[in-house]
């Protein structure tokens, strides 16, 4: 299934009711959607957030083959950000000692099973992998 988006955090409704109509169509397991959700929400909002001028809507294709659900995000005219580069966050140091930012990207590739990331001609691409 592929739809586009606004880049609007008002999209994210909509990109719930699609994640949800994929599920259902495909018969997919209830537990493995939270990942899918976590992952869909972390990434747009990102894209959202870090891109305020963009223009493209954010394209999202979710697919299902005999072992994993293929979630791909591509986002048009921006500036490259590789989230399978971003820093580490050490989830264990205290509160008070940490610094904000990073830890919805821990949670995605922590839920993930593999995270490529593409960027070509201004094009971010995102593939993910969540076994079935």
């Amino acid at each position: 299934m592929q739809a586009y988006f606004p880049r609007n955090f008002d999209a994210l409704e909509d990109i719930f009711a699609f994640s949800a109509s994929f599920f259902e169509r495909h018969r997919l397991a209830a537990s493995l959607k939270f990942a899918v959700d976590v992952a869909l929400e972390e990434l747009v909002t990102n894209m959202i957030k870090y891109s305020p001028e963009g223009t493209h809507d954010i394209f999202v294709d979710l697919s299902v083959n005999d072992d994993c659900i293929i979630i791909q995000l591509v986002d048009k005219d921006v500036e490259p950000f590789d989230i399978t580069a971003s820093k580490a966050v050490d989830i264990k140091q205290p509160l008070n000692e940490r610094t904000p930012g990073g830890l919805g990207l821990h949670f995605v590739k922590k839920m993930m099973d593999n995270i490529k990331y593409e960027y070509e001609n201004r094009e971010s691409k995102i593939t993910l992998v969540k076994n079935i």
